[in-house]
């Protein structure tokens, strides 16, 4: 893996007109964030769905509401965290868990994330970050990278709480899993764009695609 500031980089010794490659259609740049919010806003309805499944009902009870009203005041023995700073550090923890989303985009790449093909890139300008293959992968396999995230740090921390149930459980330990659930959920509204935007393309799913900056390219298996 490599790092990247900037743009997408451009792989000059790719030339996907001259080698028969097509131009894969793709989402704005500059209207992905509306589109990804409006994503993250629908994913909530199906992890509404999947929490209340698999959340023990006695934190589902009347009790939840009294905790949540007294959520003003954090109490340890020792010393009080107020409420506002508790904020501040879950909004804190969101911005450091969104590397953590793309690092499993990329350990999803071919390779692992160890192939110099892979970079992580910081895009300042746009306010976000990315990751960028740059070698060729089959179609089901971009599949594969982009909800890789969701798989991960949702629908992953859903099932544990699930298995936690069947052994010993603690408040804690369920509310955290159900707090990363939440956040992976939220996140992975751009790449339900994208995944949107490629099966709506209708390639073969045997198709090879292959990144050249902000465009993609795909090219049939058996050109190659």
């Amino acid at each position: 893996m490599r790092f990247h500031k900037g743009p997408f980089p451009v792989n000059k010794n790719f030339h996907p007109e001259s080698e028969g490659w097509f131009t894969l259609p793709a989402v704005n740049l500059n209207t992905l964030p509306l589109w990804a919010i409006a994503a993250s806003i629908g994913l909530l309805l199906p992890w509404s769905f999947l929490a209340l499944l698999v959340f023990p009902p006695e934190l589902l009870t009347p009790q939840i509401i009294q905790l949540a009203s007294n959520m003003y005041r954090i109490e340890f023995p020792v010393f009080q965290i107020p409420f506002w700073p508790t904020v501040a550090v879950l909004i804190a923890v969101s911005i450091l868990f969104i590397p953590t989303h793309e690092l499993v985009h990329a350990l999803y790449c071919p390779g692992w994330g160890l192939s110099a093909d892979t970079v992580m890139g910081v895009w300042l300008p746009k306010g976000f970050l990315y990751v960028h293959y740059e070698g060729s992968m089959s179609r089901n396999r971009f599949l594969a990278v982009l909800i890789a995230p969701y798989i991960v740090l949702s629908l992953l921390p859903l099932a544990l709480i699930v298995m936690f149930r069947l052994t010993s459980w603690t408040p804690g330990t369920i509310v955290g899993l159900g707090w990363l659930s939440l956040l992976g959920s939220l996140l992975s509204g751009g790449d339900l764009v994208s995944v949107v935007s490629l099966l709506s393309s209708k390639i073969p799913s045997t198709a090879l695609i292959r990144n050249k900056g902000e465009k993609s390219y795909w090219k049939p298996l058996q050109t190659i």
